[in-house]
C-alpha cells in the first residue's frame, strides 16, 4: 500500500499548510485543506511596544513560531526599530521567517523543540541573561520553566474558527469514511476538531500527529495516534504519513 489517492485533511491555517500539501500531493494523495485554527495579531500592542523601548537590555530574542516571528518584526518595522541583540530560533521555518526579515539568527537547536532550545541557551549564555520571548497566548512554556529569566509577551492569538463551508464539508467526508487521515499540528487544532465535530467518536479515520503534547491531547479524547512525528517540522509529518502507508 501507499499513500497515492489517499485523502488527508489539513487542519493547519491556509497560508501554512501549501509546503505540507505540495509534498503529500508529490507522493500522490489528495490533501484536503479545513483550518481548526486561526491566527490574528494581538489587538493592543502596548506590552510588545514597551519591550521594544527597552530592548537593548536582553541577551536575546527567543522565537518559537513562524507567527510569532510575522507580528513581531511588522511592529519592529512600524517603529523603525533596529534589533542588534541575539535571535534564536526553534526550527528551519521559523529560522528562515527570521532571515526573510533581514536579520540573522544566532543558533537554533537541530531538534526543531523548545526543550532543546532551552539546552542550547543555558550552555550558550552567563547566569544573568534575561530573555525575550514573543509567543502566541496558547502553546507550550517549556522555555519558561527552563529558564530563569524570560520575559513573554504575546504578540498572537489562536482561536476557534466559525464553522464554515470548509468545515462542513470536512464533517460530512469524515462521518462518511472518506477521509483516510487527519492531520494535527497543535493541541490547539485538536481541542477544537472535538467541539467543532462532536460526532468525532464514530469517525473511521487515522490519526497524524507533531509532538508528545498533541498526541496526549488525542489521547484525552479517547483516541489514538497512528503517525507521530517529533519534529517540530510540518514536511517532516508529512513524510511520516507516507511512510506509514507505504509500510502497510
Amino acid at each position: 500500500m501507499s499513500v497515492l489517492g489517499k485523502k488527508i485533511l489539513c487542519t493547519r491555517p491556509a497560508e501554512d499548510a501549501a509546503e505540507f500539501s505540495a509534498l503529500l500531493g508529490k507522493y500522490g494523495a489528495e490533501v484536503i485543506t479545513a483550518p481548526l485554527i486561526e491566527i490574528h495579531p494581538v489587538k493592543d500592542f502596548s506590552q510588545l511596544d514597551n519591550c521594544l523601548d527597552k530592548i537593548t537590555e536582553y541577551s536575546g530574542i527567543i522565537f518559537t513560531s513562524s507567527n510569532a516571528v510575522r507580528y513581531f518584526f511588522e511592529r519592529v518595522k512600524q517603529k523603525k526599530i533596529n534589533i542588534s541583540i541575539k535571535l534564536y530560533a526553534v526550527g528551519s521555518k521559523t529560522k528562515e521567517f527570521i532571515e526573510r526579515s533581514g536579520y540573522k539568527v544566532f543558533t537554533f537547536p537541530e531538534n526543531y523543540n523548545s526543550a532543546s532550545l532551552a539546552e542550547v541557551l543555558k550552555a550558550d549564555t552567563h547566569v544573568n541573561s534575561k530573555f525575550l520571548f514573543p509567543a502566541g497566548n496558547i502553546g507550550m512554556k517549556t522555555i519558561l520553566k527552563e529558564l530563569p529569566e524570560v520575559e513573554e509577551i504575546v504578540v498572537y492569538e489562536t482561536r476557534k474558527p466559525m464553522k464554515n463551508q470548509l468545515l462542513q464539508n470536512a464533517e460530512i467526508m469524515l462521518a462518511s469514511g472518506l477521509i483516510d487521515c487527519i492531520a494535527f499540528f497543535s493541541p490547539s487544532a485538536v481541542t477544537n476538531f472535538a467541539e467543532l465535530f462532536p460526532g468525532y467518536r464514530n469517525f473511521r479515520t487515522e490519526y497524524a500527529v507533531i509532538g508528545k503534547t498533541t498526541e496526549r491531547r488525542l489521547q484525552l479524547l479517547g483516541l489514538k495516534a497512528d503517525i507521530i512525528s517529533d519534529n517540530a517540522e510540518a514536511e517532516r509529518l508529512g513524510e511520516a504519513i507516507n511512510k506509514f502507508y507505504n509500510e502497510q
